[in-house]
């Protein structure tokens, strides 16, 4: 759901990512208060927002299928998550940075460890 709190007209587009590649799924119209918006996810998958207008609008939005689990990282990329014991296949994923690909086991009663680099930062 989103809400413009801005006293300008705002028209964000709602792009599916696809192995890298963006496509343009709907353009929403916000008016000047206009809140409560619910955007159409109803596929699985990763989904970027932006604003027409204004750059630096924008955010991701990934939509988890049935028994699928997600956590957001801190900034230091730190996360938990209490999951069920057992093998899971772990994808990460970085706006600028890419996609990695891994499995952890998770033993009950345990805390384990998860540690993946992905591509390098732009800026080296």
């Amino acid at each position: 759901m989103v809400h413009n709190d801005d006293k300008r007209f705002h028209a964000l587009g709602l792009y599916r990512l696809d192995g890298g590649a963006e496509h343009r799924v709907q353009t929403i119209p916000l008016a000047p208060g206009e809140s409560n918006v619910r955007l159409p996810l109803d596929q699985p998958g990763t989904y970027r927002v932006r604003s027409d207008q204004l750059l630096w609008m924008r955010g991701l939005v990934l939509v988890l299928g049935p028994g699928e689990h997600g956590v957001t990282t801190a900034g230091d990329g730190t996360f938990s998550s209490q999951l069920p014991a057992g093998p899971w296949n772990v994808t990460l994923q970085h706006e600028v940075l890419g996609e990695a690909r891994t499995t952890v086991d998770i033993t009950a009663g345990e805390t384990s460890a998860l540690y993946s680099e992905l591509g390098s930062s732009p800026t080296e």
